[in-house]
């Protein structure tokens, strides 16, 4: 989204609607494409800052990031507390630390509804008690409030059929630890199986969502599914089945978060797996929170962002703790797009 860089006032108000919630005691840093654009938005503790080693490492962590996303140049935001000392001490320490990677053009801190730059030694332009932050654009205020953060409870099979499924996805977890590595490569294979199934239109018995239910538990049998859906990876996938560790993972998902390794996702995956995950919520809907997450991420991949939200918001509201729908959900309250829209 592009705003008026020479108001900072605007940018500020419009970051907690980006961010999703107000921060406080942080840093924000907003990447700035040539043409003005805004991409993406990170957020660090501001207590991070004070530690120098640290500084340093989070400054590489968001240079990288802000390159990959195509961001040459980047603004520093401080929040603070009830006072502005903690944002401006933080922002100062991480424009210097940030400078050595990136060109920083400006630097604010904020604190009780009012910003100022900490840098700045005229009075007229940033006094002392700071400016007060505006509301934000009224077109912008309309787009992230059109941007659904949740949705509505899904609609639940019968109780007969239920139950039959969920008896299935409980005899399938109580065998698991008897051999655990066979019993992953089973959940991938029948996971693979439902899947190209559900893209000829057809959907498993209910004994045997329950079975896909377990395996969605496991938590390296899902990030197996997850390198699934990438195409050409299917052995780095199984080979997680053996090793949760094994290596290959990061380059897998790189065709979803790198421009200079970007490929576009296939359409009738997503479609398959949007009818499956609504047959297995459908039937097990105690269990959302890896199938909704799965389904959030191939959303994001594909660029639905509303949609992944929408996904994501149902997953934490099963496990608010479910770290990778956290993690989903904080590249999609950034506006992070995939590698392939942002090499398009």
């Amino acid at each position: 989204m592009a705003l008026k860089l020479s108001d900072p006032g605007e940018l500020i108000a419009t970051i907690p609607l980006m961010l999703g919630f107000t921060p406080f005691d942080s840093v924000v840093v907003v990447g700035l494409t040539t043409s003005g654009a805004m991409r993406p938005v990170l957020r660090a503790d501001a207590a991070d800052f004070a530690v120098v080693d640290c500084a340093r490492a989070l400054s590489r962590v968001a240079a990288t990031q802000l390159s990959r996303a195509g961001a040459g140049r980047a603004i520093l935001v401080g929040f603070g507390g009830e006072t502005a000392t903690g944002g401006e001490c933080a922002v100062v320490t991480a424009r210097q630390a940030l400078a050595e990677h990136i060109d920083v053009v400006d630097a604010w801190a904020v604190a009780n509804g009012r910003y100022r730059s900490p840098e700045c030694v005229d009075p007229r332009c940033c006094p002392d008690a700071g400016r007060v932050v505006p509301p934000p654009p009224e077109v912008v205020a309309r787009a992230f409030a059109a941007r659904p953060h949740g949705a509505p409870g899904l609609p639940k099979g019968s109780s007969d059929r239920r139950r039959k499924a969920q008896r299935a996805r409980d005899r399938s977890w109580t065998a698991r630890p008897k051999d655990v590595v066979r019993w992953r490569q089973q959940r991938l294979e029948a996971w693979r199986v439902a899947l190209g199934d559900a893209t000829k239109g057809q959907l498993p018995t209910d004994a045997d969502i329950g079975k896909l239910v377990a395996g969605l538990r496991d938590v390296a049998v899902r990030d197996a599914i997850v390198i699934d859906l990438v195409p050409g990876e299917g052995s780095v996938a199984e080979s997680l089945c053996v090793d949760p560790s094994a290596p290959g993972v990061r380059e897998a998902l790189s065709v979803m978060l790198l421009p200079a390794s970007a490929m576009a996702p296939q359409a009738e995956v997503l479609e398959a797996l949007e009818q499956l995950v609504s047959h297995v919520t459908w039937l097990c809907p105690r269990d959302l929170a890896p199938a909704m997450t799965v389904l959030g991420l191939a959303r994001w991949w594909h660029g639905d962002e509303s949609g992944a939200a929408q996904a994501v918001a149902l997953a934490l509201g099963d496990n608010p703790r479910y770290r990778l729908a956290e993690l989903i959900k904080c590249a999609i309250d950034a506006h992070m797009p995939p590698g392939w829209l942002t090499a398009a």
